[in-house]
């Protein structure tokens, strides 16, 4: 591709980018799948965004209850580990789509695989394309949607990378996460060049800035 060829692929109508969210830093939020089991999320959520306006956040969503069906598919009828992973990467897009429609302020967008220029204010990413084409994970399920996001924030230039969690962790230690079942068990390994990894309870809004 030619070097002029845009990093997203935008799915909605939008302003122009303002100057000063050019000139903020950007960081990869992932936003667990169980978060979508609460009664008013998406306005919280709205409220975390605007309570972080140093940042520029490009979102990216689990696949929540979609991907404990397909976790319960891939048992019941013998799907293969690569299936599965794929699949379980598709519904993620499924779900940022939703999310999208429930907090307009945030920008749908499709990540291109052909180029590295980051998006501006707050958005949120459709990631099939992308990983199909980038990602260089295990295709089983000892990699979710904390792993690719890990790796989608490693792939963008190593950006810090947020946690939105139902829960707290009982460490601030990443491989006690992984050892606990608070993120997957390829984490650890994914987040390794990040400047900057936290997990968010968002039951109380508290923050947790691993070692």
């Amino acid at each position: 591709m030619s070097n002029d060829t845009p990093s997203v692929v935008i799915e909605n109508d939008m302003t122009h980018a303002s100057e000063s969210s050019r000139q903020r830093r950007t960081r990869v939020v992932k936003v667990g799948g169980s978060l979508f089991r609460n009664s008013g999320f998406e306005q919280r959520l709205a409220n975390w965004l605007d309570a972080n306006p140093d940042y520029n956040h490009l979102l990216i969503c689990g696949g929540g209850e979609l991907v404990d069906v397909l976790r319960l598919w891939h048992k019941r009828h013998s799907l293969s580990g690569d299936a599965a992973h794929w699949g379980a990467v598709s519904l993620m897009d499924e779900v940022a789509k939703l999310l999208a429609s429930l907090v307009p302020a945030c920008r749908l967008i499709r990540l291109d695989p052909g180029s590295l220029e980051l998006p501006q204010g707050n958005a949120i990413g459709l990631v099939s394309d992308f990983l199909r084409n980038r990602s260089g994970l295990p295709t089983d399920w000892q990699v979710t949607s904390d792993s690719l996001a890990a790796e989608i924030a490693a792939v963008f230039g190593n950006l810090e990378l947020v946690l939105l969690k139902s829960s707290a962790p009982d460490s601030r230690d990443i491989k006690v996460w992984a050892a606990s079942g608070y993120v997957d068990p390829y984490f650890p390994e994914a987040a390794a060049s990040l400047p900057s990894v936290a997990a968010v309870d968002f039951s109380t809004g508290k923050l947790f800035l691993a070692n």
